[in-house]
């Protein structure tokens, strides 16, 4: 006679299968996450590696010292030094009656005889004088200049001149080489040999005046005082910024130099080079990087590290007619991604006043879009 085995232990039996079947699933699953996980590691590996086996396995430093050769052969003679009288205002007059100054600038038009050069190379002087490479020197007028961009371009009336051409910043990359040109301590025009160490920087903790619009390049080529004005050229002769500031402990190079990058000087020369003052768009924020602020963004629930945070929204001004608010995170702007506070100034400032553009941003996890229109930027005539 056989004997049936308990209900319960049936039950049990079956809860014990559904439980098992159940952890073989989730094992299933987060095996496969693991192995995805795992694949995707395993193809970033191949990837840096075939990238690594393009690399030379040898560098040949006679080719490399001979193109640097070539490069400044080729932009050398472009290049001056600018020497500045400044006179001495106020009660200091009887004591400092006059300042020199010293800073470098590169020929642009040689038919014209335009040189480009830092706005505060040339501030406040009452005479320049340009001395070229071939020893010739001559009195420069103003044609143009910008206090919040530092540029400024100036004009001198000779022949014979050698012009050197703007490139794209843009094209440029981190660890691209680069030299530096100019005429530092007012030795004479003199070269460095660096890389392109960083992109988009504000110059954060560097004094630099009046400069509004930053996003500059950054290199590790050496810049001393008297550099200032003169070109960041690649390794194709062309100038892909102007050398402006120096971080530094000391006042002389310690690594960490910046330029305007060539980008941002061919928007604004046609408008220099008329000698108007330059127009620019306005939106009316106070903006930070979302990098520069990563805990508050986190703290309101954005994630990424890319955006412009808003700390300040202007009364009347066009960012609050359009419903922007302290916090937001500005992502677009007339079409082009923000990535970072001087992506939108530079974006905001290449407007021309009176435009309608659509600026978008993030606000408690939703995506807004409005369109606003840009005025002129009311402190430009300062």
């Amino acid at each position: 006679m056989s004997v049936m085995p308990p209900r319960r232990e049936r039950l049990s039996t079956r809860s014990l299968f559904l439980l098992f079947a159940v952890t073989l699933f989730s094992a299933s699953l987060l095996l496969r996450l693991d192995v995805l996980g795992y694949l995707g590691y395993q193809m970033e590996r191949g990837r840096l590696r075939a990238l690594r086996e393009t690399l030379p396995q040898q560098v040949d430093l006679v080719s490399v010292s001979h193109l640097t050769r070539q490069v400044a052969a080729a932009v050398g003679p472009s290049v001056v030094q600018i020497e500045t009288h400044i006179p001495t205002l106020g009660p200091l007059y009887h004591v400092f009656p006059e300042r020199t100054g010293f800073g470098s600038g590169f020929v642009i038009d040689a038919a014209k005889g335009y040189l480009l050069t830092n706005e505060h190379v040339i501030r406040d002087a009452d005479w320049i004088r340009v001395r070229l490479t071939d020893g010739r020197s001559f009195e420069a007028e103003v044609v143009g200049s910008d206090r919040k961009t530092d540029l400024a371009v100036i004009a001198i009336d000779a022949d014979r001149l050698h012009e050197v051409p703007l490139g794209d910043s843009t094209s440029m990359e981190i660890g691209d080489e680069v030299l530096a040109v100019g005429n530092p301590f007012g030795q004479g025009v003199s070269f460095s040999r660096g890389i392109i160490s960083a992109k988009g920087r504000d110059g954060r903790n560097i004094i630099i005046g009046d400069v509004v619009y930053r996003g500059f390049l950054q290199t590790d080529a050496v810049i001393n005082p008297g550099n200032s004005g003169g070109p960041l050229v690649n390794m194709s002769g062309e100038v892909i910024g102007i050398n402006m500031a120096i971080a530094s402990r000391t006042g002389s190079s310690e690594g960490v130099g910046f330029a305007i990058p060539s980008e941002r000087i061919q928007r604004l020369l046609p408008q220099l080079l008329k000698g108007s003052p330059i127009v620019r768009g306005f939106l009316g924020v106070r903006p930070t990087s979302v990098l520069v602020v990563r805990e508050l963004a986190l703290e309101l629930g954005w994630e990424h590290s890319y955006g412009v945070l808003v700390l300040h929204v202007d009364p009347d001004s066009p960012a609050e007619d359009a419903g922007l608010l302290v916090n937001d995170i500005i992502v677009t702007f007339a079409g082009r991604d923000m990535p970072a506070a001087s992506d939108l100034f530079d974006a905001v400032a290449s407007v021309t006043p009176g435009s309608d553009v659509t600026v978008g941003w993030w606000r408690n996890g939703s995506l807004h879009e409005q369109s606003v229109r840009v005025v002129h930027r009311p402190d430009d005539n300062e």
